[in-house]
């Protein structure tokens, strides 16, 4: 558990300090060493709570992390995290609303700059429930909010070593030499991808939509990019209609290039029109570093 929390507090702790806050990780009350869990889900539900509050966050504050073990209790819960943030927070007529599918605060200011609550609540609910836990939410208008998690984690009994990495991956990093085109409208989620993929070795080439990404592609020389990845929602030209363009284009590498779009609505992952736009996988976000390696290296040329 603490090797999954430090792997997916490194890039949103890089996002955070450009921001000027930082992320403090209380792991002094956590006293298992190995638990059994869906540990990509785990990620999921973390890494959404932890951009959220920092992307909330007022430059010069902290956002917490919080792990808790214990004795079982109500319902048989012997986890506790918590993620705690001092920002503008949320106002109590919206609390009860906070996990419903697409509910965002009305501010007249933007919310990236005051306050609010981003998309993707109702995923990491519907996420944690799937995993047996709960998922609530305490806040004060201009005092921040806390998001507290309580699961059932059975602690593995005998330690299981991790399969070993080919000799030389850690050092070099898995995608040593790779060029990426990364298309995505959101800077949030464009720094955390980028982080990922730099701390791999790769070389990161963005584009902030479709047609920008679409621009940068048709500039590139015939397989200078190795892979695209593309969000399905963005402004001005969608990851759907710049995947097509791209495959239409008059080079050789169009047809080869893997492009794997990324969507937080789970519902985009089962569409028929994905294979028809000569998309080759869907990560569903947020994901982890594992699960974007696991897409790449599947489809990445030798």
């Amino acid at each position: 558990m603490r090797v999954l929390v430090e792997n997916l507090v490194v890039p949103v702790r890089a996002w955070a300090q450009e921001k000027g806050v930082w992320i403090d990780v209380d792991e002094s009350d956590w006293h298992l060493d190995r638990v059994v869990a869906d540990k990509a889900s785990l990620h999921r539900v973390f890494s959404a709570l932890l951009m959220n509050a920092v992307r909330f966050s007022k430059p010069g504050s902290r956002v917490a992390f919080i792990m808790e073990s214990f004795e079982p209790v109500a319902d048989g819960a012997n986890c506790r995290f918590l993620v705690r943030d001092s920002g503008a927070g949320i106002s109590k007529e919206f609390l009860p609303y906070l996990f419903e599918p697409f509910s965002n605060e009305e501010r007249a200011e933007s919310p990236a700059a005051s306050g609010g609550v981003s998309l993707g609540l109702s995923v990491v609910k519907r996420l944690v429930e799937m995993m047996g836990g709960a998922i609530w939410a305490e806040s004060d208008k201009n005092k921040g909010t806390t998001f507290s998690i309580l699961f059932r984690l059975p602690e593995q009994p005998e330690e299981q070593d991790e399969p070993d990495e080919p000799d030389g991956e850690r050092k070099s990093g898995r995608l040593s030499g790779r060029r990426i085109l990364v298309c995505e409208d959101s800077p949030l989620n464009m720094e955390i991808a980028q982080t990922m993929l730099e701390q791999q070795g790769a070389a990161v080439i963005c584009a902030d939509n479709g047609e920008t990404g679409l621009a940068a592609f048709k500039a590139s020389e015939e397989y200078e990019f190795d892979a695209v990845l593309m969000d399905l929602r963005m402004p001005r030209m969608d990851g759907l209609t710049a995947a097509r363009e791209i495959r239409r284009l008059d080079r050789e590498d169009v047809q080869t290039v893997p492009i794997i779009v990324m969507t937080a609505d789970i519902l985009d992952k089962g569409m028929d029109r994905l294979k028809n736009s000569g998309v080759d996988a869907c990560l569903e976000k947020p994901f982890s570093q594992d699960e974007l390696f696991a897409a790449l290296a599947a489809r990445l040329r030798s």
